[in-house]
């Protein structure tokens, strides 16, 4: 659970910064941070159905079934997440072209001349 919350509180604190100019830009999108939070809070509420389930585990068998495949999920969501990241850096030089002339703001131009 406090990775769940972990996660919810960075992805926030990344989400509020002002990133103009930051060369994560680059890579990371505002889909992907918004993507990371959504699976920190789905990490908190798996959290939660575990928590529960093992309070009282011949009561709420269902809960505990319910959290392996909640656990499962969650491991396959940051698995893809990173995934998708990390081939996004694979394909870097590839485009950077079309990255540079149309999606890129000037100041994150500036920041990659100046790095």
């Amino acid at each position: 659970m406090l990775t769940g919350i972990g996660a919810l509180i960075m992805g926030s604190m990344w989400l509020r910064q002002s990133a103009d100019g930051a060369p994560r830009e680059a890579v990371i999108s505002r889909a992907i941070e918004q993507t990371g939070t959504l699976i920190g809070a789905a990490v908190a509420v798996t959290a939660l159905v575990g928590y529960v389930g093992g309070a009282a585990p011949v009561r709420f068998k269902m809960l505990l079934v319910a959290f392996v495949w909640l656990i499962v999920t969650a491991m396959l969501a940051e698995l893809g997440l990173g995934g998708v990241i990390w081939f996004k850096t694979l394909r870097m030089r590839s485009l950077f072209h079309t990255q540079w002339v149309g999606e890129w703001s000037d100041s994150l131009k500036v920041a990659f001349q100046d790095m």
